[in-house]
Formats: structure tokens, sequence, C-alpha cells
């Protein structure tokens, strides 16, 4: 800054422009005199001025997101059109077509007019006697719009009705104060008599549903699935409880998926915050193989500057992982990337599960523990971070930092730590260490380890290592890293 002060000394052309144009010569003296302060204050207000544009323009791209190229908010769409004139909607607007329904609704937010509300996802659940959609997204804490919402639902039949939101619903029950944003579910009455295919939200009272400014592709939509739960082509997914960003070993990544793998999984879904590029030719193998669903999350981009939303929304995608593959799997692991839950009786979830399920129970809470680096005892040999991590902190019976499996369909609403509501009466139990452990990895950089110099050493997971390491290193051969 004192050099651009400096600079602008010389030639006093910003004094003489101002003094021509602002004060019209006058009093130029007293600036001459005091030039110092003066472009003092002019840099500082610049960079004010720049700070306050740069928001702005921000704010300006946020809703461009919205309304370029696939808006429609202004045109006029009749409820009484047919799905397939809707669903192939095309909007002429200065000879330029813009995508269509189908297209808008894969957009990874979508933002309720009038309104802080940003919606992700919609699924159908006919679990209950009236058969609703329930709507993910997240808003401005301290607002209420549950009075003017209406929901705008398309069916199959070609169909169309409007009716208010009859429920808004926190997806977080222990909200952080710290927040100004919460995730919400948004639930709409299902009226017509087919399945529903599209819906929106929209919070102008008096235009109903004439106006519609979003819409989302309902998933789940079903006709049997009360009649039919059964029928899963997979028994045990994980969803990786946070939204992955910022830089992440590939090492890491590929003895994670991997050792889920060992452990029974045959799906694992990742929603992509910002995942670095040395991570994205990794997932990609994984993603044409069938075993990761990698999903678009970047909220940081949807949310308002300086409001803050608890770890980027991990609420709200728990229950949107849920809902996505309840009816493809008959259990849902929730864990973070460093986390596992290691059976002592049987060696995989299937087997475990046989061990500690009882009538009445769709839900698993396994006990946390610290796992840090093992520096006094022979580990060289090993080569993944689960077999070096062997030294066991202190376990944490009151069930904090506790991790879960349910039996998806059984789950209505879901925490980070436990389910919170079952349908039908279902619950969940507490498992002790004797059947299995939550593994928490922790470096030897973390407050843990430091905790850890006098735990007690746990070898159980090496009774993995004969499977897991040939499958990393296999992985590593075909991304060439060099093998450990």
């Amino acid at each position: 800054m004192q050099l651009w002060i400096d600079y602008m000394e010389e030639d006093h052309w910003i004094i003489n422009t101002f003094c021509k144009q602002v004060m019209l010569n006058k009093q130029c003296g007293f600036l001459y005199y005091h030039k110092k302060v003066f472009l003092l204050v002019f840099v500082l207000v610049f960079i004010l001025t720049n700070v306050v544009l740069k928001n702005r323009i921000g704010d300006m791209e946020q809703e461009n997101i919205f309304n370029k190229s696939k808006r429609f908010s202004e045109h006029q769409i009749s409820t009484t059109q047919s799905v397939n004139d809707v669903i192939n909607l095309q909007i002429q607007n200065n000879n330029r077509t813009y995508g269509n329904f189908k297209e808008r609704s894969k957009l990874p937010w979508q933002r309720v007019k009038g309104t802080s509300i940003q919606l992700y996802s919609a699924y159908y659940d006919n679990r209950f006697a009236k058969p609703f959609i329930r709507i993910l997204g997240f808003q401005e804490k301290r607002q209420n719009y549950s009075s003017t919402l209406h929901c705008w639902i398309v069916y199959d039949n070609g169909e169309s009705s409007c009716q208010k939101v009859f429920q808004v619903t926190p997806i977080n029950l222990s909200p952080l104060r710290y927040t100004q944003l919460e995730d919400f579910f948004y639930k709409c009455e299902v009226k017509g008599d087919g399945l529903p295919v599209y819906v929106g939200l929209t919070a102008n009272e008096t235009a109903g549903c004439n106006k519609q400014e979003n819409i989302l592709k309902v998933e789940n939509n079903f006709k049997n699935i009360s009649q039919n739960p059964n029928n899963f082509s997979k028994e045990f997914c994980v969803c990786v409880e946070g939204p992955i960003y910022g830089r992440i070993p590939p090492r890491k990544l590929i003895e994670t998926l991997e050792m889920y793998r060992v452990l029974g999984v045959e799906k694992v879904l990742i929603y992509n915050e910002d995942i670095s590029g040395d991570l994205m030719p990794i997932l990609k193998e994984y993603v044409n193989e069938g075993y990761v669903e990698l999903l678009n999350w970047n909220i940081r981009k949807y949310k308002p500057r300086r409001r803050k939303l608890h770890y980027y929304g991990q609420s709200l995608l728990i229950n949107d992982c849920l809902y996505r593959i309840m009816w493809e799997t008959r259990y849902i692991a929730f864990l973070d990337l460093d986390e596992f839950i290691i059976p002592r009786v049987g060696d995989t979830f299937q087997e475990l599960i046989q061990n500690i399920s009882s009538p009445g129970t769709a839900g698993y809470r396994f006990m946390n523990a610290f796992y840090t680096p093992n520096n006094n005892s022979d580990v060289h040999a090993y080569k993944q971070e689960i077999f070096t991590n062997t030294k066991r902190g202190a376990l944490y019976t009151d069930m904090r930092r506790s991790k879960h499996i349910v039996q998806a369909n059984k789950v209505e609403h879901n925490g980070v730590h436990f389910p919170y509501v079952f349908t039908n009466g279902y619950r969940y139990k507490n498992i002790t260490s004797d059947y299995a452990l939550l593994h928490h990895l922790k470096g030897a950089d973390s407050s843990q380890n430091k905790q850890n110099k006098l735990a007690p050493v746990d070898n159980t997971a090496l009774k993995y290592r004969e499977r897991l390491e040939p499958a990393v290193q296999a992985q590593f051969r075909k991304h060439n890293i060099v093998p450990i």
C-alpha cells in the first residue's frame, strides 16, 4: 500500500482529478497539504468498495445459477398441462432455447424465490397411511415460511396438483447455536391418482402454483413399495457421512474403500464438495465399476455468504443418502472415511448382524474408540493405517461419537450418531465392545495420540491383513501409486 501511495504522490493525478471533478477546484490546497492522509483514505475506501462489489457480484452469480440459461420462473406454467407437455416444455426467449424440466431437475441446488430456501432432492414415501413427498433443503434458521409454501406436483398420468406444504420439520434434532442456517424436511401430500414424477415449491401465496421457479425429480416413486419391501439388490452399503473436500491422500481413499469391501460392503456413496484433482481418476474407476456413487454436493456455492451451516449440511446429506438407496440396499452403515466398524464376532457386516439382530430392532449403534499409531511394537511390516494404528484409546461407553448401521427402509429420520425416528415402532440398540467396535483412526500429530501414550494395543483388525493388502496394492499399481 505504501508503494502505491508513493507512486500516486509523484504525479498527484488522483488529487488533481478529485479537485476538478468533485470539489470544482475549491480548497485543493488543503488536499495537497494533507495529501498522504487523503491518499491513504482514498486507498482504504477503494479497497472497501472493491470488497462490497465482489460480494454483490458473488450474490448476483449465485442468482444467475438459477436464472441464467435454465430460467423459467417468469413464464406462466399451467397446472392443467399434461405431464408430457411439462417434461418436454421448451422455453423460448430471445431466440434461444433453454433447458426443459428434466434438465432443470438435475441442478444440485434450487432456490425458492423470495425466500432463503435451497432445495436439494425429493423422495416419495408411501410407508404411511397417507403417501407424501419429502423434500430436503436448508434455509435461514429464524425464518418461517410454513404458512406460505405451496407444493406443485406433476403425476405420471398427466395430472398435477397444488396445495400447501403440510409440515416443515428440522432435520437436525440437536440444532447448534452458532449456525444461522438449518436443514429441513418440507412435506407435500400426494393427492393425485398417479405417481408423482416432479415437484416444486413456491412461497408466492397469492399466485399459488401459477409461477413455478424450481423443479425436482421425485425419487423412489415406485407403486408397490409397501407391498414388496424386501426386494433389495444389495445387502450392505456405506454412506460417507460428510461431504468430501480438500486434500485427501489417494492412498487413504483406496485403503478405506478396499477395507469397506473386505467388510462386505457392495456400494459406497460419496458426496463431492470439492475433491482434489488427483482423487478423481481413482473415483472414476470405482464409479465405472459400480462400487462408488459420486454425487455433486457443492453446497458452499449455494449457501449465503457469512452464513454457517453445520459441517456443510451434514444432517441433510445423511438423510438424502438414506432415502436415495433405501430401496436398493437392506442395510446402510453411516461412517466417515477414517472410521471402520470392526466385528469381534465374525468378519463381515453380514456375519455381525446375524449375531446381534433381535426382533423389533432396525438399528445398531457402535461404541467409538480412537486408534493411533503404535510406535512401540513391530508394525513396520504392516502397510495400511488400520494395521499400524493399534493403540486403542478409552472406550466411549456413553456412546458419544458412536456410528451406526440401520435397516434402511425402517428408518424415517436419521442422525449423525444414531437414528432419530423409526417406522412401525422399530428401535435401535447399543452394541457392546464384545461384538464390535468403531475404530476411529487418528494420526501421530493428533491430540488423541498424545492421550494414547499408555493405551493398550488392540490387534483385532490384523485378521484382515491377508485380504486387504493385496487389494490395496493392486489399486496402487493400477493408478501408478508407488507400492509401499
